[in-house]
């Protein structure tokens, strides 16, 4: 009785989120209710198994926490959903299968015909028919230029699983799946790396670690599990460099932030101007200001350049559509640039509030599986007061800093859209096409930066393991969705 009445908030809490997950299992129709109960069976068990661990470990480290919850929530997304049933994924697996094999550069386009048979199926029935299909030695033409385009750098966790898997003897289906777990693996490990090792906010980088929609990029073949933890390590470095201002950088350091500057840019051209974060290094980490600027401009040069060869050799794989003219689009933009910046305005008018839920994970899948408002609602709070809340009293941006870190923020914003524009958008269009939530996801936390010591934010003492008992039913409940769609 007393250790209720002494945590009553939290059991309501918990309980709480319980009966939500619970209600939105109920009034599914998807499955029987047997299986329903099922389900709801395995969530009270869940919840008091990690309810009890959060409480009893209260103070754990919150990167300890990130292993213990992540690991077998990501697991279970990669055995339910199927392959091919996140966006662009048979793409993927065709550019770090042909990786595997030596090709850096796409050279040809005839692979194995019995990969079609076991990538792209819907249900769980139609992958246990397939699981046994083994590679055949017939050829078949499978076109993937729009993943082409991708340096191979971007696929080398991916490349690495499937390698290993034809060593060992697997099927297609076991190659995309090993692909998989590799692809996770180092997303894990760097995701890891990055909660450690930011100074401040690390709640923040745990709430988009356990967003659904970066979950499920997490288990798949495609680069975005590795362009969303380089970049949330990009920053996290940068605020712990700029937190130990008064160590000198060594040139490994510098190495190591030069490599990650490499790697983020060539995953997705359009995040280079991440990397003008190096500005915001103070001067005291170098032997004088003119080193600095001398060292960072000699990098940003560097890493345009790599990017310029790579576009340069991989040119002949721009997507082709007959309603788009990328030539024609480029045109127009340089010619009615006022006409151009009202077209992005309208653009995001239209889409905003659901380019925003979709970017926390509203939308799975191919946005064939949506999440209820139920849950997307308090997690955009969450999300929001979370950046705004708990600052960090030493570290404190000047205006010229806030002012790089908005121009970082419009720049990202205007490439995504501007490709977009230029590969996608047919000729006469009053709206840009293809925009998705899933790209804004490394501008996350580049975020975490302008809220530093802004007076009108308050700081808040969070109980951490309300959090984490949140981003569990959130994870559960998505889980549950994704067993529907498929069963």
């Amino acid at each position: 009785m007393k250790f209720i009445k002494k945590n009553y908030k939290y059991i309501l809490f918990v309980i709480g989120i319980f009966v939500l997950n619970v209600f939105l299992i109920s009034i599914r129709s998807d499955i029987s209710w047997n299986h329903r109960i099922i389900l709801c069976g395995i969530n009270l068990l869940v919840f008091l198994v990690f309810s009890f661990i959060f409480y009893k470990k209260e103070k754990m480290k919150i990167e300890k926490v990130f292993l213990i919850m992540f690991i077998p929530i990501s697991i279970t997304f990669c055995a339910l959903m199927p392959v091919n049933q996140v966006p662009d994924e048979f793409s993927h697996f065709m550019r770090a299968y042909e990786i595997s094999e030596g090709n850096l550069v796409t050279t040809n386009h005839k692979w194995d015909a019995s990969i079609c048979d076991t990538i792209g199926n819907n249900k769980y029935t139609d992958i246990l028919k397939h699981i046994k299909i083994k590679t055949s030695s017939k050829k078949a033409l499978y076109y993937y230029d729009n993943t082409s385009l991708y340096s191979f750098v971007c696929y080398i966790p991916q490349a690495l699983g499937v390698r290993l898997a034809k060593i060992v003897g697997f099927n297609i289906l076991g190659q995309a799946y090993l692909g998989r777990l590799f692809n996770l693996a180092v997303f894990i490990a760097i995701m890891f790396f990055a909660i450690k090792l930011i100074p401040y906010k690390k709640e923040c980088i745990l709430i988009i670690t356990f967003l659904p929609i970066v979950i499920q990029e997490a288990i798949s073949l495609s680069p975005d599990a590795l362009t969303i933890a380089t970049a949330v390590l990009f920053v996290s470095s940068i605020l712990y460099f700029k937190n130990n201002k008064d160590e000198k950088f060594t040139k490994m350091q510098f190495m190591y932030l030069a490599i990650l500057s490499v790697i983020l840019s060539l995953c997705k051209i359009v995040y280079l101007p991440i990397c003008l974060l190096l500005f915001l290094l103070p001067k005291e980490k170098f032997s004088s200001l003119k080193k600095k600027n001398i060292l960072i401009i000699a990098l940003a040069i560097f890493v345009v350049a790599i990017n310029l060869i790579w576009l340069n050799i991989t040119s002949q794989f721009l997507p082709y559509r007959d309603d788009v003219n990328s030539s024609e689009q480029l045109k127009f933009i340089f010619n009615h640039i006022p006409q151009y910046i009202i077209l992005v305005f309208r653009t995001y008018d239209r889409i905003t509030l659901d380019l925003i839920f979709n970017s926390l994970g509203r939308g799975l899948g191919w946005y064939n599986m949506f999440l209820s408002y139920l849950y997307m609602i308090p997690l955009t709070f969450i999300f929001v007061v979370m950046y705004l809340t708990n600052n960090y009293e030493k570290i404190n941006l000047k205006k010229y800093e806030k002012l790089l870190i908005l121009f970082i923020t419009l720049s990202v914003i205007f490439l995504i859209s501007t490709s977009l524009y230029l590969q996608w958008t047919p000729i006469g269009s009053d709206e840009i096409s293809g925009i998705q939530g899933r790209y804004f996801i490394p501008l996350f936390p580049v975020l975490a930066f302008l809220s530093t010591k802004m007076k009108v934010t308050p700081k808040i003492n969070w109980s951490n393991k309300y959090l984490y008992m949140f981003l569990l039913g959130l994870d559960y409940y998505a889980l549950t969705v994704i067993l529907f769609k498929f069963m």
